[in-house]
């Protein structure tokens, strides 16, 4: 189930985005940008439990990784990246988001 997860989640997004966003006439810079944080910021998620990646999966039980133990290690440095990820991209592009076909301010 975990090789299905990342790829799910990445293509069921995308196609929220494509409805929310990219069918308003917004750069080809910003749609790249957000699909990149987006498929950055789902592979980072992947650290968050012991069974999420699959890379994270092959060593969990070797190196008795359980869910503690990922979350007081890497949870929360993903947590960190994420909300910097998406921060950066949304301070770059925040003009073009609060043009008035796509308001989310």
């Amino acid at each position: 189930g975990s090789f299905i997860t990342e790829p799910a989640a990445m293509t069921v997004t995308s196609l929220i985005l494509l409805s929310q966003f990219f069918s308003y006439s917004l750069s080809t810079k910003f749609r790249y940008v957000t699909l990149a944080v987006l498929f950055v910021n789902i592979s980072i998620g992947g650290v968050m439990t012991n069974y999420a990646a699959p890379p994270v999966l092959m060593v969990a039980d070797t190196w008795n990784w359980t869910t503690h133990f990922m979350f007081f290690t890497f949870w929360w440095k993903a947590l960190i990246a994420i909300v910097i990820n998406t921060s950066i991209a949304t301070t770059i592009f925040f003009d073009e988001l609060c043009d008035g076909a796509v308001c989310i301010c």
